[in-house]
């Protein structure tokens, strides 16, 4: 069985505000079932093929991306050379500050 990556911290705390946001602002309840899904599902996709998605930086640690299919969110992440397993860095809307998330690692 393929293990979700690993979240940080952040990327967690953006995660659940973006669930909160859904449910505050009145969202059916399967409008934030399906953003939860998705995401859900993007994460099993990167744990599952962590190199199939388009880098975002080619030196260094490599960043990469997977957009969502229905929703409007990027999802950044890295591949750590000691245990391969996918780290995700940001749950993003492309349209809000693009470049927050990369500093952390």
């Amino acid at each position: 069985m393929i293990e979700n990556p690993e979240l940080h911290p952040e990327a967690q705390a953006e995660y659940e505000a973006h669930l909160l946001y859904y449910a505050r602002h009145q969202f059916s309840l399967t409008t934030l079932e399906s953003f939860r899904a998705e995401i859900e599902d993007s994460f099993r996709q990167i744990a599952t093929h962590p190199v199939a998605y388009r880098l975002v930086k080619k030196s260094g640690l490599q960043r990469r991306y997977g957009p969502t299919k229905k929703f409007r969110f990027v999802i950044y992440y890295v591949i750590k050379p000691d245990d391969q397993r996918p780290t995700i860095l940001a749950i993003a809307h492309p349209s809000r500050n693009p470049d927050y998330w990369v500093r952390r690692v």
